[in-house]
């Protein structure tokens, strides 16, 4: 392996390969733009394992999966591996055979003046002003008001109960005799059931011997982000007690020879930069 190469997992690759900006890449006299050098490069990325090893498809298959021309493919390979982002382990030997390829990073990839790479910060502003453009401008929903007059008059609270020709005074004696000649009917021999006559009280809610379960309850969701560090990836550590990111141990390795000191910091404190393009 070069020295000038570390090797990554998938997920370090595709994060970093998000902030590259490509821009419009021309390559053996034909023009690629950024959109279709990435979309081969994620293609790419899905035919690794999770350590960023054991890739190859094959031009022509990744040419079949994306609908695109072989000479797109093979031209794309050639720049990732020309910058350092794809290292080629073993070439293709025999009949029906292709190269086999890993997921990579040059040490100099923040200090390189042919290609930009957006901070994380950068890249996150710049996703938030994308989404508020084509967000637009909330609608609002119209307001009514609703004006008592003639038309609608307010309806009286209590209305009048006074016995009229169509709603009689009962008379309480002939009242009791009608209920008592309705109340019950004698029930057949060898019944023990009473059926009841006449109008029925209405079913009420404590009949149903039931308690309400829906009580509002106060949940509080706390939502805690993920620690990540000056590149946008995990701050967890190997075994070994180097940082997992490999730009941050490229980082500690360049002030160890600057200050002879063999110390990481645990927070990733090195600077992403964003290098503009020559």
């Amino acid at each position: 392996m070069s020295t000038d190469l570390i090797p990554v997992t998938v997920r370090e690759w595709t994060d970093i390969l998000a902030r590259i900006r490509f821009g419009t890449v021309t390559i053996a006299g034909k023009t690629y733009s950024a959109a279709r050098i990435k979309l081969v490069a994620h293609r790419l990325a899905t035919y690794a394992d999770h350590d960023g090893t054991r890739i190859h498809p094959g031009i022509a298959r990744l040419a079949v999966d994306l609908e695109i021309e072989y000479r797109t493919v093979r031209d794309t390979l050639t720049l990732l591996r020309r910058l350092g982002l794809l290292q080629l382990v073993r070439p293709a030997a025999g009949h029906r055979r292709a190269d086999e390829y890993r997921l990579t990073l040059p040490t100099d990839l923040l200090d390189r003046d042919d290609l930009e790479v957006w901070t994380p910060t950068h890249h996150t502003q710049q996703a938030q002003a994308v989404r508020d453009t084509h967000r637009g401008t909330p609608r609002t929903r119209p307001t009514t008001t609703c004006t008592r007059g003639p038309q609608d008059p307010t309806p009286d609270p209590t209305p009048a109960t006074a016995p009229g020709p169509q709603d009689p005074t009962p008379n309480p004696e002939t009242q009791h005799r009608a209920e008592s000649s309705r109340t019950t009917k004698p029930s057949r021999a060898g019944s023990s059931r009473t059926v009841t006559w006449g109008p029925q009280a209405p079913t009420t809610y404590q009949d149903h011997h039931t308690t309400p379960t829906d009580q509002n309850q106060d949940v509080t969701v706390t939502l805690t982000p993920t620690p990540r560090c000056a590149h946008g990836l995990t701050t967890a550590r190997r075994p070994d007690g180097q940082p997992a990111c490999a730009l941050c141990r490229v980082d500690a390795r360049r002030r160890r020879a600057t200050t002879g000191i063999d110390q990481t910091p645990m927070g990733y404190t090195s600077t992403g930069m964003s290098i503009s393009s020559a």
